[in-house]
């Protein structure tokens, strides 16, 4: 951009097993000639994002170069096409590209604004770094370019998955060898254990294909077709929420949801059962076909304590859903971390139909639709929402805040399946209030409606009622047969004393006696607080100023 001007961000500290990763990853990109010592005027930080058991050192451009560059626009190929392209041949191959992006090199003017710093060293990238704005686009060029100057046939590429086909088998091994052969001859390093040779059914890019034959990756509809019926009031309510979201996709959907909205009895009777699954039926089958190149993607994202889940869709009609429960250990983030973990995992999930192109983000949680925002420039603290940021960097898409209450079809899948989640680990609410360290009656049943367990009232009543743990630690207070509240009715009726202090002075406490008839207090300053001086003293004193004051 015309405004451009070098930026050297400030420097990172890092955790004792961040810094032993950094260090042999840097030694191993110089020894494969990726990166090289730099002199440059701009400097950006190394990330290590961690994925399950695995991490991976990535850089973040997002306060750097990426603010200066402009959008590169070029296409990546649709996946509808592309898979129906594939489709018309028999014999199918699908090859993939050990670390891709540094297989393309970059201009030597132009590394130093890849320029990062690390153990105290600047480095720069040779070749095509991770988390650049124009990564993608780059990339898909460069492939179709190596395609197209080879002359390769039947050869299709979508980003580093390379996929061969041919009529015949001799056919297909003949476009196979040409595509080896101007491979090795560019020093193209494939991924051989997750290439697939010589097959007549792929899976590719989230579709099944085979012979004149595309069908959807059961992954997208699963969470849909798995949905339980609903087992109680609330759960009805929200799966008919979903259900009348998408009803100007589901033909007759007022006849069919009829016998499912009036249900009020639980199990479910026969008749709701088959009106609930003729709605999973129809609303799959709306989303088998939804996939259209002209309409703009939109991921709908939600949390819940136990569940992430989301929803793809296109003109407001859904394309694919995806829904998992989450670890023991991410059950323990924050409700910001758990909304911003669903929004990576749906991006991760349907990331060959996201990539290169414009996309909607929509979430419940108002700050991470702030801290997501690509226009927002401010730094973030939580450095678990700093790496997932920096791997959206990659995309180019809008994010906005949608009200829990309009946010029915993703919450669905997340608050519903709850139930599931329930049965699946077998709650048991007397365990339940054992390892929450036995807490009452409030405490126990806030924490059961928050988690949507199902448990009523009165079983969390009978759970505190007879623990015997409870009955024989927690402190048990008198409780008179009478409870009439005693009032006083004349001055001296009901006297009320007590002492307060100790306080500086010579005198370091104070005897507090009120009348609870006047409420007029009396202070009387003493040495100690033993009784003599209670009863000898202050009462004698008090007593014979209260019969002077009736005397007179």
């Amino acid at each position: 951009m015309p405004e451009c001007k070098p930026v050297a961000t400030k420097s990172r500290r890092y955790s004792r097993g961040d810094s032993e990763f950094i260090q042999p990853e840097v030694k191993r990109l110089l020894a494969a000639d990726i990166i090289e010592p730099a002199r440059s005027p701009w400097r950006a930080q190394v990330l290590v994002i961690h994925q399950g058991t695995k991490r991976r050192l990535v850089i973040d451009y997002s306060t750097t170069i990426n603010r200066f560059t402009l959008l590169d626009a070029y296409p990546v190929p649709n996946i509808e096409e592309l898979a129906n392209t594939v489709a018309q041949d028999k014999f199918y191959s699908l090859l993939d590209l050990r670390s891709a992006y540094h297989q393309a090199p970059l201009l030597p003017e132009e590394r130093q604004y890849t320029a990062f710093e690390t153990s105290g060293r600047l480095f720069q990238y040779k070749r095509l770094a991770f988390g650049v704005t124009n990564g993608v686009a780059a990339f898909q060029r460069c492939i179709d370019n190596f395609i197209k100057r080879y002359n390769l046939k039947n050869v299709y590429a979508y980003l580093d998955d390379i996929t061969v086909t041919g009529a015949t088998l001799a056919e297909h091994d003949i476009n196979l060898k040409l595509l080896l052969d101007a491979a090795n001859e560019c020093n193209l390093t494939l991924n051989e254990t997750k290439s697939n040779f010589h097959a007549t059914t792929l899976d590719m890019l989230r579709h099944r294909i085979s012979h004149n034959q595309v069908r959807p990756d059961a992954q997208r509809l699963r969470p849909l077709l798995d949905l339980p019926p609903p087992s109680t009031a609330k759960e009805l309510k929200r799966v008919s929420g979903m259900f009348s979201y998408y009803s100007k996709w589901i033909p007759r959907f007022s006849e069919k949801a009829g016998p499912l909205l009036h249900a009020s009895t639980y199990p479910l009777h026969n008749e709701a059962l088959n009106s609930f699954r003729r709605l999973k039926d129809d609303l799959a089958k709306a989303c088998l076909g939804a996939m259209v190149d002209d309409l703009p993607f939109e991921a709908e994202t939600d949390a819940s304590d136990f569940v992430l889940a989301a929803i793809l869709s296109q003109g407001c009609r859904p394309a694919a859903f995806m829904s998992r429960t989450l670890t023991s250990c991410e059950r323990r983030y924050p409700a910001v971390e758990k909304e911003a973990c669903a929004i990576i995992e749906a991006v991760r999930r349907w990331k060959h139909y996201l990539n290169g192109r414009h996309f909607s983000l929509v979430t419940d949680q108002q700050d991470i639709s702030y801290m997501f925002d690509q226009n927002h420039k401010g730094k973030i603290k939580n450095t678990k929402i700093l790496s997932w940021r920096l791997e959206l960097t990659q995309f180019s898409y809008d994010i906005r805040h949608r009200p829990g209450v309009e946010h029915v079809a993703p919450d669905a899948f997340s608050r519903f399946c709850i139930a599931t989640s329930n049965s699946n680990h077998s709650w048991n609410l007397q365990d339940l209030h054992e390892s929450l360290g036995h807490p009452g009656y409030a405490r126990l049943y806030h924490f059961v409606r928050q988690r949507n367990l199902l448990f009523s009232s009165e079983e969390t009543k009978n759970i505190r009622r007879n623990c015997k743990t409870c009955a024989e630690i927690k402190p048990q207070f008198f409780r008179p047969a009478s409870r009439t509240l005693i009032k006083a009715i004349r001055p001296r009726d009901r006297v009320s004393v007590d002492f307060k202090g100790p306080i500086r002075g010579p005198r370091p406490y104070l005897l507090i006696v009120v009348d609870e008839y006047s409420r007029f207090p009396f202070v009387f300053p003493c040495k100690n607080m033993t009784s003599s001086i209670v009863t000898d003293s202050f009462f004698a004193l008090l007593c014979s100023r209260f019969t002077r004051l009736y005397s007179q």
